[in-house]
């Protein structure tokens, strides 16, 4: 199977896995995550870089805009970029609008920082956030899920 083929792969278990556990869509910081699933291994550091999947398989990027070649190297489409100066989050308060998910259940993956994850919260105060580690191998049953602010 191509690597572009094991990434759709990939996206499609993720998203039968969020459709089973109700949740609309995931957003991912992590590296890890990130290179697992798409093949984008880059983190933000300091700037908000994330790549988002709804539970029908769509994939977004929101990046600087100095990671975005590299985005679309790994073949992602939906890329969303921004500069120095500009508030990324409304490139997040676009996605909540275009997903639908302003009373939506948003999953975080479990690195992410609480200096994304509270402007996100603020954009779309009315949706649940869970955090949700995300399994590199094996079942995606193995999820686990706890909710944002717990050990």
């Amino acid at each position: 199977m191509s690597s572009a083929g094991k990434r759709a792969d990939r996206i499609d278990r993720l998203a039968t896995e969020l459709r089973g556990a109700g949740v609309d869509a995931l957003v991912l910081n992590s590296p890890v995550n990130m290179g697992y699933l798409h093949g984008f291994t880059e983190g933000g550091g300091e700037r908000f870089l994330t790549m988002s999947v709804r539970a029908d398989c769509n994939v977004r990027m929101i990046c600087p805009a100095l990671s975005e070649n590299q985005a679309r190297r790994c073949g992602l489409e939906d890329v969303r970029t921004w500069k120095d100066g500009e508030d990324p989050m409304a490139h997040f308060a676009q996605l909540v609008d275009d997903w639908g998910l302003a009373s939506g259940v948003i999953a975080v993956d479990d690195e992410m920082p609480a200096q994304y994850l509270l402007p996100m919260q603020r954009v779309a105060p009315g949706a649940t956030y869970q955090w949700r580690t995300l399994p590199l191998a094996g079942s995606w049953a193995r999820w686990r899920t706890k909710p944002p602010g717990t050990a």
